[in-house]
């Protein structure tokens, strides 16, 4: 019996648990994504989501290094 997933939403939480938070690098990455996509048709709100991205990695960049 194979199971298929099946969403409306699905919902990034790019803020990371500790640096080796694998989901939220993944959120962060999707974000990235999906900023530079609809960068033609929404720049202010891909310029917003590649910020609150790329801090986010930044802070787990930092989580990662100090251990």
């Amino acid at each position: 019996m194979s199971m298929t997933l099946e969403m409306k939403y699905f919902v990034l939480k790019p803020k990371a648990k500790d640096g080796h938070d694998m989901f939220a690098r993944a959120s962060q990455d999707g974000m990235i994504a999906y900023s530079e996509r609809i960068r033609t048709i929404a720049p202010l709100f891909a310029d917003q989501l590649l910020f609150w991205a790329e801090k986010e990695k930044t802070t787990q960049d930092r989580m990662f290094r100090e251990g």
